[in-house]
C-alpha cells in the first residue's frame, strides 16, 4: 500500500478570495464553438456549421473529451508539483482555477453563445462554482492532514473538471425552453455506464422533467450521456432498443476515468 502523503503545513487563504473566481468575465471566456467555425442556430436548437449544416452531437462530445484530456494533464502537472514543493495553498488555488475555467468553458458551449448568458445563468455558474471551492478547502485539508496517497489525491482532483463538464448539459437545458422544446430523450454515451443511464435511454422521446438529470445518476460525475431536445414526440420513442445509439463521447475512452466518489 503506497504512504500518505503529508506536506508541510500551509496557512490556506480565506475562501472570499475564490469569489471572483466563481464570476467569469462572459466576453473573456474561450469560446470552443467558435474555434470550430460553429454558430448556435436557435430554430434549428443546435450548433451549425458554415454551409447550415448541423453539427453532429458527436462532434461535440468529442470536442468535449479533447478539452477534457488537456485539463487532466494540467491537473497531472499541478499534482506532480504538490508532490514536489508540498505547498497546498498554491495547490488549492491552481485547482480553483482549473475548476472555474473548465466550467466556466463548458457552461458557454452548452449556452450557445455569449449573448445567451443572463444574470440567472450567470447566478447558477457562481452557486455551483462556490459550492466546489468549498469541497475543494475540505479537499485541502484532508491533504494537511495526510489522509490521502498521491495517487488518491490525483483521483480525487480529476472529479473537479468532470464535474466541471456537466455546466454543458445544464447550459443545454437552460437554452432549449420547455414551451419550445417540451421533449428530450438520453443518448447514451460510448463509456462504461452505470444500470441507470441504460434504463433512461430505453425510455424514448418523453416529457421533459421525465429523466433523471445527468450527473444525478448512479455514475454521478463520471456520466458520458446528454440530452437532445425535440419539438414534437414524433419519431422512435424508443430509440435505446431500435439503434442501440451509442455514439456518446465518440464511442471511445480517451481519457482514464477515476473512481466515482464524491466531490468532497
Amino acid at each position: 500500500m503506497a504512504d500518505k502523503f503529508k506536506p508541510s503545513s500551509s496557512d490556506l487563504p480565506d475562501l472570499s478570495e475564490y469569489d471572483a473566481l466563481a464570476e467569469p468575465d462572459w466576453e473573456e471566456v474561450r469560446s470552443l464553438a467558435d474555434e470550430q467555425g460553429w454558430e448556435w442556430n436557435d430554430d434549428e436548437g443546435a450548433y451549425v456549421n458554415d454551409d447550415g449544416d448541423v453539427i453532429p452531437l458527436s462532434d461535440i462530445l468529442e470536442l468535449t473529451y479533447d478539452e477534457l484530456e488537456r485539463i487532466q494533464g494540467e491537473i497531472s502537472t499541478a499534482v506532480e508539483q504538490l508532490e514536489n514543493d508540498e505547498d497546498v495553498t498554491t495547490w488549492e488555488q491552481t485547482l480553483a482555477e482549473l475548476t472555474a475555467a473548465t466550467a466556466a468553458l463548458f457552461f458557454l458551449l452548452g449556452i450557445g453563445a455569449r449573448g445567451n448568458v443572463i444574470d440567472s445563468h450567470a447566478e447558477h455558474v457562481r452557486d455551483r462554482l462556490t459550492t466546489q471551492f468549498e469541497y475543494l478547502r475540505q479537499f485541502s485539508n484532508s491533504i494537511l492532514d495526510g489522509e490521502l496517497t498521491i495517487d488518491g489525491i490525483r483521483a480525487r482532483a480529476n472529479l473537479y473538471p468532470q464535474d466541471a463538464q456537466l455546466q454543458y448539459s445544464e447550459a443545454q437545458d437552460f437554452i432549449h425552453s420547455t414551451e419550445e422544446w417540451p421533449f428530450y430523450f438520453n443518448i447514451l454515451g460510448g463509456c462504461s455506464h452505470c444500470t441507470q443511464c441504460p434504463e433512461e435511454t430505453a425510455k424514448g422521446i418523453v416529457e421533459r422533467g421525465s429523466l433523471t438529470p445527468i450527473g444525478a445518476r448512479l455514475c454521478l460525475w463520471n456520466c458520458c450521456c446528454m440530452f437532445q431536445y425535440h419539438k414534437t414526440q414524433s419519431g422512435d420513442t424508443n430509440a435505446y432498443r431500435a439503434s442501440k445509439q451509442c455514439f456518446g463521447w465518440v464511442g471511445k475512452s480517451k481519457l482514464t476515468l477515476p473512481v466515482t466518489v464524491p466531490v468532497t
